[in-house]
């Protein structure tokens, strides 16, 4: 709880309820994407399960925010986003692999996590996606030492680190990081700020840096799974 209007809104709208059946379900998948995930730590920080005032804590100095997965401090964030439904957590990622795979061209293996060593043609793509007018999530930045304003948004930043499979044609690919975020000025297309550089050796993924639209659908079951953050 907090006393802010989104604070307020995490009590009524069922959508972000802790024990929506969906919730409990998606929860338990990004839990374990989490864990099982090397470097990956879109769920600790910037999950559903986080109140308001937790999450929002990480933007004071030091950082108020305690990791309800393993316990301990978050650092301090200038910047910080929650997803509003862990639905929306779940629905973004599926969202953001798929737009990766339609960029990239070429078949995509996914791994479970970053490949030790790393791999010497790595590149990072990033995008903010925008879901237009969908609650995805909440920001907020740091304010004279304090919590500036909580505002709803309907954006996620996604990274994807990748490479060239050296088992043969195609990319491996693990997570980077992913969380809410004001979608930039511009529409689709537009820069995102400090947006990585043009992937340099690896090969080139379209839309890297860029504002994509991730359009709603327009029948009412798919409209219904898209307020909800399911697949579709």
């Amino acid at each position: 709880m907090y006393p802010t209007p989104e604070g307020k809104k995490d009590l009524w709208d069922p959508r972000r309820w802790r024990l929506n059946p969906l919730n409990i379900l998606e929860g338990w998948r990004n839990e374990k994407e989490e864990r099982t995930t090397g470097g990956y730590h879109a769920s600790s920080r910037h999950g559903a399960h986080n109140t308001v005032l937790n999450s929002m804590g990480r933007v004071l100095n030091p950082s108020k925010m305690v990791n309800n997965y393993g316990g301990g401090d978050v650092r301090h964030a200038n910047d910080q986003g929650r997803f509003n439904s862990e639905a929306w957590e779940a629905y973004a990622w599926r969202k953001a692999k798929a737009l990766f795979e339609n960029n990239a061209h070429m078949p995509v293996r996914w791994l479970s996590g970053r490949p030790n060593p790393p791999p010497a043609n790595q590149s990072t793509w990033a995008v903010v996606m925008d879901f237009p007018n969908a609650d995805v999530g909440i920001t907020a930045s740091a304010n004279n030492g304090g919590i500036g304003n909580i505002a709803s948004v309907s954006g996620v930043r996604v990274a994807v680190n990748y490479a060239a499979d050296p088992a043969g044609a195609g990319l491996i690919a693990w997570h980077g990081q992913m969380y809410p975020c004001t979608v930039p000025p511009g529409g689709a297309g537009a820069a995102i700020p400090n947006a990585p550089a043009l992937p340099q050796p690896g090969p080139p993924v379209g839309s890297n840096g860029q504002v994509v639209i991730i359009p709603a659908p327009v029948n009412w079951q798919e409209k219904l799974k898209y307020s909800l953050g399911l697949d579709y």
